[in-house]
């Protein structure tokens, strides 16, 4: 995940000029990785949302805005596609946690933005949990796998799922139904769990 740092001070410009407080972000140098960038900019929300200035009312933002203007300034959906739930060591932490580049908070806020509702997201979440719950008691991979295809089908066709959302979804069931015996049970697991955490930290973005 590298990009130009000119591209991101352009980006972080056209964001935050009317609160001029782009000089910050001079200060970091000829930075190319934008995962450096990202945890600086995390500090300087910290900063923003501090209870001094929060007192003294130095910016007016409006709620989440430090979250938002993140998602707006550093993201892309490809910048969510995965090839994997996990390493060596387990599942990939910013999967359900909201630490990291790309982490699922960030995802949510993508996902928000993008029209999807809660009960929308809580729909497909509840079937995952069904097949997930179905494995665990009789261990049929095929069947399971059938299920996600339907339940793929289902969202391709669903008015009320976003593309954006339709578009991590998809990458998910792949990665899932690609995969054969411990693998396939490894990765339905964990992609039980990021669903989890990803209709968690929706609802901090929508309450429908």
């Amino acid at each position: 995940m590298k990009y130009k740092y000119k591209i991101i001070l352009e980006r972080i410009d056209r964001n935050l000029q009317k609160f001029n407080i782009c000089e910050y972000f001079q200060k970091l140098g000829n930075i190319i990785d934008v995962s450096e960038i990202y945890g600086q900019y995390r500090k300087f929300k910290i900063l923003l949302e501090s209870e001094e200035n929060l007192k003294e009312k130095r910016f007016n933002f409006p709620r989440n805005f430090g979250d938002r203007l993140i998602t707006k300034i550093f993201f892309e959906m490809k910048d969510f596609l995965i090839d994997s739930f996990f390493d060596e060591e387990g599942i990939f932490e910013w999967l359900i946690s909201p630490d990291g580049y790309g982490n699922v908070d960030n995802l949510a806020s993508i996902l928000a933005k993008s029209g999807m509702k809660n009960n929308q997201l809580r729909k497909f979440y509840d079937e995952i949990v069904k097949i997930y719950e179905n494995f665990r008691k009789n261990g049929n991979i095929e069947t399971a796998k059938q299920k996600l295809f339907i339940l793929l089908a289902l969202s391709e066709y669903s008015k009320e799922a976003s593309e954006e959302f339709k578009e991590i979804f998809r990458n998910r069931i792949d990665i899932i139904t690609k995969s054969q015996d411990e693998n396939f049970s490894k990765n339905l697991e964990m992609f039980y769990q990021h669903m989890l955490s990803l209709v968690g930290y929706f609802s901090k973005y929508k309450r429908d």
